[in-house]
């Protein structure tokens, strides 16, 4: 059974296995001969992961910058303004002021 890279969750045979290039670590390395040398590399590899992690890592990449994502993103910020508003009024109205 296969298990996602990122959250360790168990991949079963209904959900989908996703490939996504994630990142698998880092070296770094310094010489110190006649001069200073040093190398610092990140290392990405694919990697299967579960859906949820698979959304998380295309959404970091920026592949939601069309103009539809854009405006439900902007749609759903305006509705937690509004609701974070409506609490405040809310507790206000319970405070008496």
């Amino acid at each position: 059974m296969a298990s996602c890279y990122r959250c360790g969750k168990p991949i079963t045979g209904l959900e989908l296995r996703q490939r996504r290039q994630v990142y698998t670590g880092e070296s770094f390395w310094v010489l110190r001969a006649r001069r200073k040398q040093s190398s610092h590399r990140t290392h990405y590899g694919m990697r299967i992961v579960c859906a949820q992690c698979a959304n998380r890592l295309d959404w970091g990449r920026g592949v939601y910058r069309s103009r539809a994502m854009r405006v439900r993103w902007f749609l759903g910020m305006i509705g937690l303004l509004l609701f974070f508003i409506a609490g405040l009024l809310l507790v206000f109205r319970l405070l008496g002021r």
